[in-house]
């Protein structure tokens, strides 16, 4: 028996257009989450690395970097390869680099984990604009695009105050951790 995604009866749906453009907040929030979490966590991982704020703060650069590096070439492949795959595999890929980097026992490992958590950020940021245009009709593509992009904004926003709230009650890990679950949910 073959199984193919999104399964008819899902597809078919009225409201099947504002499930995939919830799907893809998840994705959009994530990903924008984790690039201003970090900012409140860096001095306190500072401290338990031992190390200075000039090294510590590539944890925020290179995540930065790697997903505004990516964006182009993945949303060039996702076009060729298909945009389910690819953001799907995203969710897959940032929470994978979400674990290991609340894992991390040395600074390297911090730091290679953090590049694999942007692949997987870059892989749903060059897509969902692109899922949420194909997946709604004309009338409604305006309104979903806005709440796509409502869902990034917030997620920057709420970066800090989720990190702080995070970090205060279970340590700097939690930044990371938190989005396993999430990204879970996200990917089925």
């Amino acid at each position: 028996m073959v199984v193919q995604f999104p399964l008819a009866s899902v597809c078919h749906r009225k409201s099947y257009q504002w499930l995939v453009v919830c799907t893809v907040c998840v994705g959009a929030f994530m990903a924008a989450l984790d690039a201003s979490i970090i900012n409140i966590a860096l001095p306190v991982m500072k401290r338990d690395f031992h190390t200075h704020m000039r090294v510590i703060e590539w944890v925020s650069l290179s995540y930065i970097l790697t997903l505004a590096a990516l964006m182009v070439p993945f949303s060039r492949l996702s076009d060729m390869l298909g945009r389910r795959w690819m953001y799907s595999t995203g969710f897959v890929v940032f929470i994978i680099g979400s674990f290991f980097c609340g894992w991390a026992p040395a600074m390297w490992v911090l730091f290679a984990s953090r590049i694999v958590q942007a692949v997987g950020a870059a892989m749903l940021q060059a897509n969902s604009v692109a899922i949420v245009t194909e997946a709604t009709p004309a009338c409604d593509r305006g309104k979903a695009i806005g709440i796509q992009a409502s869902a990034q904004g917030i997620g920057l926003s709420l970066g800090p105050l989720i990190g702080g709230a995070l970090i205060t009650w279970f340590g700097w890990q939690a930044i990371f951790y938190v989005n396993v679950p999430v990204g879970a949910v996200g990917a089925l």
